[in-house]
């Protein structure tokens, strides 16, 4: 195993994946691809400054941290969800998307097997959490943005274009190592909001606990974790 790097998290899941039959699902599927792949050459990110892990209904991005994250945030929040609004409008029913997204950023291992550390953890944490699910229930448009504590005091907090800090809600969920914060760009679903806590410490998950296989298309929910395992 490598030593761990510093890379920024990008996580998507497809709101309803399950829900779509077998001739829907390809399509939903090239939709995510392309309208995340056009939002990171919005950021000004080159093809090899990211890698990608399949996950069936979702996708794993890795992305150098040259790359600045006030232009990954202001993509996906702008670009990513113009670009999904025009696709819906041409899509049927079955084939339209939503899309849950978690921007996070830390330290992630690498190994012949794929990725894994406590960041990556947290991240896919947040990805399942129960208020950004809420968010995108409550939501009618096509995505719902939530960010760690980390990226919400090194972009957003700051007011950078296109990014308002006002626009972000603090929330918190329980996951298996405890309460974790999380930062949600969208409508509130049932429930009160956590009251924002200055200062207040991140808190992380353990090492280990999620292993990718890179090209794979395989996607099982174990215990709040996403596995992909297996080959094309």
């Amino acid at each position: 195993m490598s030593d761990p790097l510093h890379q920024t998290i990008l996580l998507t899941d497809i709101e309803g994946s399950g829900l779509r039959d077998d001739l829907e699902k390809p399509v939903i599927r090239r939709t995510m691809y392309e309208v995340v792949h056009a939002a990171l050459r919005a950021a000004g990110a080159e093809r090899t400054q990211y890698r990608t892990a399949d996950r069936g209904d979702g996708v794993m991005l890795l992305i150098d941290p040259a790359v600045p994250r006030p232009r990954l945030l202001r993509a996906v929040l702008r670009d990513l969800a113009d670009d999904l609004t025009s696709r819906n409008r041409l899509a049927g029913p079955g084939t339209r998307v939503r899309l849950r997204v978690v921007l996070h950023g830390g330290e992630v291992s690498r190994d012949p097997e794929g990725e894994s550390g406590a960041d990556l953890d947290a991240a896919f944490r947040m990805l399942d959490a129960e208020p950004l699910r809420a968010a995108l229930r409550a939501s009618d448009g096509p995505v719902v943005v939530g960010v760690s504590d980390f990226v919400h005091r090194g972009t957003v907090r700051h007011g950078y274009p296109g990014i308002p800090p006002e626009s972000f809600r603090r929330t918190e969920f329980t996951a298996k190592e405890g309460v974790l914060p999380l930062w949600v760009n969208g409508p509130a679903g049932p429930g009160p909001a956590a009251p924002a806590a200055a200062g207040a410490p991140q808190a992380t998950a353990p090492t280990g606990g999620v292993v990718f296989h890179t090209g794979v298309v395989l996607g099982d929910q174990i215990a709040g974790n996403k596995y992909v395992q297996g080959t094309v």
